[in-house]
C-alpha cells in the first residue's frame, strides 16, 4: 500500500525500520475515508510496536502506542513487574487463598 502523507520511514525511539503494517481508514461501506481537504487518515506500525498515524484535520503525523525499545516504557515494565511480585507476596505472607485471588 502507497502512503501518500505518512514521510516518517522508522520508528522516533529506536530507529526501528521493519514495518509491520500500513493501512487507510475505510467507512461502513469500505471505501477509503477522505477528509474534506482531500487527505486520508493513514497508519503505519512498526516492529518494535510504535505506530505513526496521519491525522488529516490537523495535516500532520502524531505517534500512537509504546516503543518496546524505550528506556522509559523498559523501567516501567521493570515496575510493573516488582509490584505485582510484592503484592503476591504480601497475598502469601498473609494467607490470602488462591481463590480469592482469581477474583480480585
Amino acid at each position: 500500500m502507497e502512503l501518500r502523507n505518512i514521510k516518517t520511514n522508522k520508528c522516533p525511539i529506536c530507529g526501528c525500520t521493519d514495518v509491520v503494517s500500513e493501512s487507510v481508514e475505510i467507512d461502513t461501506f469500505n471505501r477509503v475515508k477522505v477528509h474534506c481537504n482531500g487527505t486520508r487518515w493513514e497508519h503505519r506500525k512498526f516492529l518494535c510496536g510504535k505506530e505513526i498515524c496521519y491525522e488529516p484535520n490537523f495535516c500532520n503525523e502524531s505517534t500512537h502506542g509504546d516503543c518496546i525499545n524505550d528506556t522509559t516504557y523498559q523501567a516501567l515494565l521493570k515496575k510493573q513487574k516488582e509490584d505485582k511480585e510484592k503484592l503476591l507476596s504480601f497475598c502469601e505472607e498473609n494467607g490470602i487463598s488462591k481463590d480469592m485471588l482469581r477474583i480480585i
